[in-house]
């Protein structure tokens, strides 16, 4: 899935629902440190013109809230 997510970000280097979905896989294996950088990245390109973005912005502030509290412990 990641090596989808790589090729698809190649292919638009702009698209902030890629990065919070490398972000969201990257989490799941524990990568944390890269998933907040792709959040960054998210962040950076989210455009309030896309269609999701108030729904993407959610899911990149609640996966952001997850990857703090893992690495508060």
């Amino acid at each position: 899935a990641l090596a989808y997510l790589d090729r698809a970000r190649q292919i638009q280097p702009r698209n902030s629902a890629i990065f919070y979905r490398q972000a969201w896989m990257n989490y799941q294996i524990g990568e944390l440190q890269q998933v907040q950088q792709l959040l960054q990245r998210a962040q950076l390109f989210l455009r309030s013109s896309v269609a999701n973005y108030e729904v993407l912005q959610r899911r990149i502030r609640a996966l952001q809230e997850k990857v703090d509290a893992r690495l508060i412990r």
